[in-house]
């Protein structure tokens, strides 16, 4: 049964027996959360996975008081805020929801300078993984502003749920009823499914079609076991309009032509025609989903053999044919396999859209993400695609473990990149793929 089979059958209330059967169980980790999670114990005492987010409201715009029965109402209402994750009785890793340990959130009356400086210094800070609650919030009160502070583990949230939760809070103050809590059913469905015969076979065909044999991840120039950042920036030649219209022209999603850049640029770095990568995907399709509190993000493979391809007709046809059979598995996050930090990891590619604004936010307010604490403690390698306005360049980002790559390699394999999404969108009908393999700019 599907999650909009258990929605028609019980419409009304978001605390069904269902609801509350899922949410009795223990629960498995998904894929990404196994992933999160070894990534955060390979540097326990770094903030590399916190998501945080600063909303200013100026002074007198809403009352604090229902500000923080709104807060306490979605915290307490959502399964996902009661998440902690601990060993079963056979010493099996899983998520348990104890409601019992979610706290009202407190109120600070400070000083601006204060506020400024404690959530910078003070509210960000690793969390304990195991028997916690993996957030935390806070309400400053100035006389010139209120801050509402929220920090989310990655290992339970994406950006996505982060801005879904922002917009139930100003909604519940303009009293409106929360959405239904999904996420356990969710997590229980996962669960049976991966256990069918219908989930074996799928990962049988998923092992034929992703083998694994191919380079995954661009050459390091050093080995470390250390975790430290690196981030290189670089600007597009063009705007998210010219390219989403070219993506458009060519009739490909505009993902897809982001995820077979990444391959084209793998290719080239490493002198290898046979490339395997992931594209990250948000798992937020279905309409369902995008009003889930919790972590939807999936990894979908994509692999390029390019010696025997010859047009770019055949690479964006193969691509293609990956992409819809990419989203068709994204479930298993099959990309994640036999993968730990630094080894056996593929390079992934991720875009993130520009708008920080969850759409009703009080008058003179502003939203503030924070993921520098992330960058490339978050994988070996990652090329983030970042929009900075419709008619404004997509400014490109590669991410990567400053202790395994030289920054001007990094730099020439998001050239690489940059070079390949502008080659794979030309208006040129008839390029044939040698030439798009062997030009590499040198700009």
């Amino acid at each position: 049964m599907n999650i909009n089979e258990y929605n028609h059958l019980q419409p009304e209330l978001p605390d069904t027996f269902l609801s509350r059967k899922a949410r009795s169980k223990d629960q498995p980790l998904l894929p990404y959360q196994r992933f999160f999670l070894d990534y955060q114990l390979y540097s326990p005492n770094k903030d590399i996975m916190n998501i945080t987010m600063f909303c200013r409201i100026p002074a007198g715009t809403v009352d604090v008081q229902a500000l923080k029965d709104a807060v306490d109402r979605v915290f307490h209402h959502y399964a996902v805020f009661s998440t902690v994750f601990t060993f079963s009785d056979d010493g099996s890793l899983v998520q348990r929801c104890c409601p019992q340990l979610v706290p009202d959130i407190e109120i600070l009356h400070c000083t601006e300078e204060y506020a400024l400086a404690y959530r910078k210094d003070i509210f960000i800070k690793p969390y304990h993984l195991i028997d916690s609650l993996l957030w935390r919030h806070k309400i400053l009160v100035t006389p010139e502003n209120i801050y509402l502070l929220t920090d989310f583990h990655h290992t339970i949230s994406d950006k996505g749920m982060c801005m879904f939760v922002y917009r139930q809070i100003f909604d519940v103050m303009q009293n409106r009823e929360p959405f239904p809590d999904h996420y356990y059913l969710y997590l229980d469905e996962y669960a049976r499914k991966m256990k069918s015969a219908s989930a074996a076979e799928d990962l049988r065909e998923l092992a034929r079609l992703y083998p694994g044999t191919c380079s995954r991840f661009p050459k390091p120039d050093m080995d470390s076991s250390e975790n430290e950042n690196g981030t290189y920036f670089l600007p597009a030649a063009h705007s998210l309009s010219y390219y989403k219209n070219a993506a458009k022209r060519l009739d490909i999603p505009f993902g897809m032509a982001l995820t077979t850049a990444g391959l084209l640029a793998l290719s080239r770095y490493n002198h290898d025609p046979k490339v395997e990568i992931e594209w990250v995907y948000y798992g937020r399709r279905e309409a369902w989903k995008k009003d889930l509190a919790g972590l939807m993000i999936a990894g979908i493979p994509a692999a390029m053999n390019f010696s025997a391809l010859t047009t770019r007709e055949q690479i964006l046809g193969e691509a293609r044919r990956q992409y819809e059979l990419g989203h068709r598995y994204s479930e298993y996050s099959y990309a994640l396999r036999n993968m730990s930090p630094t080894v056996n990891e593929c390079m992934k590619i991720c875009y993130l859209p520009g708008d920080d604004d969850p759409g009703n936010l009080p008058e003179g307010s502003d939203l503030t993400v924070w993921l520098d604490s992330m960058e490339g403690m978050l994988c070996l390698v990652q090329i983030i695609i970042m929009e900075a306005g419709a008619d404004q360049p997509l400014l490109m980002k590669v991410t990567y473990q400053g202790t395994r790559y030289f920054p001007e390699n990094m730099e020439r394999l998001l050239r690489l990149y940059l070079h390949a999404l502008d080659e794979l969108l030309s208006d040129t009908s008839d390029m044939d793929v040698s030439d798009i393999r062997e030009k590499i700019s040198t700009e």
